[in-house]
Formats: C-alpha cells, sequence, structure tokens
C-alpha cells in the first residue's frame, strides 16, 4: 500500500504494543475513516500479551511498516505515550498533529506545540480518552461490537478491572457504555484475563520482555521494572526460578510487579537486599524468599509516583 499526503498515520510506542496503544490506534483510525479522514493504524513494534488471541480474532488489525510505501511526509497522531523519546520511530521526519496519552510529564511540552491538540490527561486509560473522542464526534451508533471490545479490554486492562486507584470514574462511565454496544456479558472480563494469563505462561521470556522499563531514574528503585497483568497471580510465581533467569538476562538488579486480577494483589518479586528494604519501608510489605504481597494490587507507574512522594517528604528525605 503507498501512502499519499493526505494520510493520516495513527502509533503508538516503540518498545512494545500493548492493549492500550492498540485499541486507541484501532479505534481512532476508525473513526477519523467514519467521519472522512483517511487514516491508518500503524506500528514497527511486538504486540505484547495483552493484545491477546481473541482481540486479533476481532479482525481489526494494525498495519506494519513492511506492508506500507510511505511516499511523502504524512500527518501522525501519537497514542498512550508523550515522551518523544518513545515515539515509534515511523513518527520520524512525519508532522505531529495530535498526542493522546494518560501519562504525565510532557503536558506543557505539547500544549505549547499542539494547544488542544494535545489531550493529555491523568486518568485511568488513554482508550478512554479515544471512547470520547466517538462521543463527541456523536458516533457512537456506528461503532461495531468489535471496536467496543478491544477499547473495554484496554479499559479493563489498565484500571487492573477498576482497582487501580488511577480509575477515574469517566473510565467506569466508557465501559458501561461500551459493554452495550458490544453485548459484552459478565464473564467476558474473566475470560480476557485468563486468555492473557495463557499467553504469558506458553511464552513467558517474551511476555516478561515485553513490558519492562529499563530507565526507571526513581531513588529508591531499580532501573530495571517489569510488570505482568494476569488472573493468576500466585499461579506464576509457581515459576520463580525461570522469572529471576529471565530478569537476570536484563539486569543485575531487578523489581518485577506481579499483577494478580482474580485476587485483587500485587506480588513483588526483587532480586536486592537494598531495593527490599525500600520498598519494605516505603509499602509497608514484607519480603519472603525474595517475594512481598501487597494488599490491593498496583500499577507500576503508581509504585514509581508513590516512591518519588515518599522520598519528597520530610520522612523519605531525612
Amino acid at each position: 500500500m503507498i501512502i499519499g499526503k493526505k494520510v493520516k498515520l495513527i502509533t503508538s510506542g516503540k518498545s512494545y504494543l500493548d492493549i492500550d496503544g492498540y485499541a486507541c490506534c484501532v479505534a481512532y483510525a476508525e473513526l477519523l475513516s467514519l467521519l472522512g479522514v483517511p487514516a491508518i493504524a500503524i506500528t514497527t513494534a511486538q504486540y505484547n500479551y495483552s493484545i491477546s488471541k481473541s482481540i486479533l480474532e476481532l479482525g481489526e488489525k494494525m498495519y506494519s511498516t513492511s506492508s506500507l510505501d510511505i511516499k511523502e511526509c504524512v500527518e501522525c497522531v501519537v497514542m498512550d505515550v508523550s515522551n518523544p523519546k518513545f515515539f515509534d520511530p515511523i513518527v520520524q521526519g512525519h508532522v505531529i498533529s495530535e498526542v493522546f496519552d494518560h501519562h504525565t510529564g510532557f503536558e506543557s511540552f505539547w500544549q505549547e506545540k499542539l494547544g488542544e491538540k494535545a489531550k493529555i490527561e491523568f486518568i485511568g486509560c488513554a482508550a478512554t480518552l479515544i471512547f470520547e473522542e466517538w462521543e463527541k464526534a456523536d458516533k457512537l451508533v456506528e461503532m461495531c461490537p468489535e471496536i467496543a471490545k478491544i477499547l473495554v479490554a484496554a479499559i479493563l486492562d489498565n484500571t487492573l478491572n477498576f482497582t487501580a486507584s488511577v480509575t477515574h470514574n469517566r473510565d467506569k462511565k466508557a465501559v458501561k457504555i461500551l459493554n452495550e454496544i458490544g453485548k459484552i456479558d459478565k464473564n467476558w472480563c474473566e475470560n480476557y484475563f485468563k486468555e492473557c494469563q495463557q499467553a504469558i505462561e506458553h511464552d513467558l521470556i517474551h511476555s516478561i520482555k515485553n513490558d519492562v522499563k529499563t530507565d526507571c531514574e526513581t531513588p529508591c528503585l531499580p532501573r530495571t521494572i517489569g510488570q505482568i497483568t494476569l488472573w493468576n497471580g500466585q499461579k506464576l510465581l509457581e515459576q520463580k526460578v525461570q522469572i529471576y533467569e529471565i530478569m537476570n538476562e536484563l539486569s543485575d538488579v531487578f523489581l518485577i510487579n506481579i499483577i494478580s486480577i482474580k485476587d485483587n494483589k500485587s506480588y513483588f518479586v526483587c532480586n536486592n537486599n537494598f531495593y527490599r528494604d525500600k520498598l519494605s519501608e516505603i509499602f509497608g510489605v514484607v519480603f519472603k524468599d525474595d517475594v512481598a504481597q501487597m494488599p490491593k494490587a498496583i500499577l507500576r507507574k503508581e509504585i514509581i509516583k508513590t516512591t518519588q512522594s515518599f522520598i519528597s517528604s520530610p520522612s523519605g528525605s531525612s
């Protein structure tokens, strides 16, 4: 396919693509097409385990650059990331016309460049922002069930089934409406996370490596922090030896956050005494055999944010 100047490329990050970035790209490209704006969802990144087999079977696949011939400078819309350091390489040399993200840090930068076209808000999921674009365009009646299911999967994943502290009422409202559009039953959420678990267990190496942050610069935390979200975290901990082997290939010092949707808990696995002591001090957890159980599920970005708040507090800086 040859891409001309009038086509918008909808893309995300470069390290890996998760269900939120995927849902945003696919759903926004579909919305723009309905509005008469030529657009395609595209990525150079590998999919991670959260883009499950049943999600791909819905038929809303993204393009890869190998199937496209981009002849001219085009407009790019970037989803679920606002730090230019992590943009998909395909963005280089093209014009960024919009940015949608729910991670903080670059709001002022993009507000200055794009004004109202920079939609960066700290809510549970970037896919909620795309749902709201459909709502503002009055196109929800034209949304197909497949798009609704993809968006729901993203919101449930990013809010940990609405248990994460970042969950916003806007996320809940979006899922309520999308459930009706997609005719999603009460078992759909559990089945989605169980399917993700099967994918993780089938290929644990790539599942872990495709969701690792290796540049954390927050004191009291390792630079390498992995994260896995699945239905039954305790079951995955039975493979702790293999988890250690995989993480040790990435770094001598690491933390991996295993999020268990079934029991709404996080399990920290850390291989370093200094950082285990710091995590115990900050989060009040007790490590046993290098594993600590949080009383409720917590996201990696919440771990980082809580640690930063602790460090800046009088007790943390003393």
